[in-house]
């Protein structure tokens, strides 16, 4: 037996608990831009969504490599993403990736 009023209560919380993230998200000035373990894109905040010229909505579960990155660059970006994802350090380097109007930008 389930008790109903408990899952509609907390799927109220999770709905909240989702705007309070995308709140945080577009609050703050950076893009921020989440990936899968597969390197799709999972989330992203509203100033990702300017850089690239993309909309939140277009670009979840597309990979990231092959959606944004220049050919020439996939593989080395590719390799410093896997090994920042499996090492879990902070390493710093710059991914280059092409926006929707085609300009070649850093981030």
């Amino acid at each position: 037996f389930i008790n109903i009023s408990d899952l509609k209560q907390m799927e109220v919380k999770l709905i909240e608990a989702e705007q309070l993230n995308r709140i945080l998200l577009d609050s703050v000035s950076d893009v921020i831009i989440k990936l899968s373990a597969e390197l799709k894109i999972v989330e992203l905040n509203s100033k990702a969504e300017k850089f690239l010229g993309k909309k939140r909505e277009s670009t979840l579960e597309q990979n990231f490599i092959t959606a944004f990155v220049p050919e020439p660059e996939q593989k080395r970006v590719e390799k410093e993403l896997k090994k920042l994802l499996n090492e879990g350090r902070d390493n710093q380097f710059k991914i280059p990736v092409v926006t929707d109007d085609g300009t070649n930008q850093n981030i």
